[in-house]
């Protein structure tokens, strides 16, 4: 499942932080597994195209070094899963698509008060906390409403960690 951490939680950090994304990402090689592809797809609008380049929106072959912040700290989140990404210079649509499609990894997030969006997937595998979260929707409520008190257990999508 994917660990979500919130920016200013109670919650201890245990593992090294990546805030400096650029660095991280010049470490890894783009293979072409499925979920690179599919952030390729979602985030940039765009087409893997071999370990070296992409395939842009508008049909331009580019290199990585090119892509977006956003899809650099997605593609750092699926293949370095031990590490903590912090994703502070990604926009809503990054963070939106991160958590909807990445099963594993850890990332940083800050609660900008704007909910997760349910047009990519509504199904998750989501850890925050002490609970694990299968629907955004169900996620956001607890984000927004009960985080601070605990969250209601009878509504579904929702089960403790142990």
């Amino acid at each position: 499942m994917l660990s979500v951490f919130i920016k200013n939680g109670d919650e201890k950090l245990s593992g090294e932080v990546v805030t400096d994304v650029e660095k991280e990402f010049s470490k890894l090689r783009v293979t072409g597994k499925k979920i690179e592809k599919i952030l390729i797809e979602k985030i940039e609008k765009g087409k893997y195209n071999d370990v070296n380049s992409y395939i842009d929106r508008f049909g331009y072959k580019l290199y990585y070094n090119d892509i977006s912040n956003g899809c650099k700290a997605a593609l750092c989140v699926v293949n370095f899963t031990d590490k903590i990404i912090d994703l502070a210079e990604c926009g809503n649509n990054a963070r939106d698509i991160i958590i909807s499609f990445c099963k594993t990894g850890n990332i940083l997030i800050e609660d900008n008060g704007i909910a997760i969006s349910t047009q990519y997937n509504k199904d998750i595998d989501v850890r925050i906390d002490k609970y694990r979260f299968f629907d955004i929707d169900r996620l956001n409520k607890y984000i927004s409403d009960e985080r601070l008190y605990g969250p209601d257990m009878s509504i579904g999508g929702i089960e403790r960690c142990i």
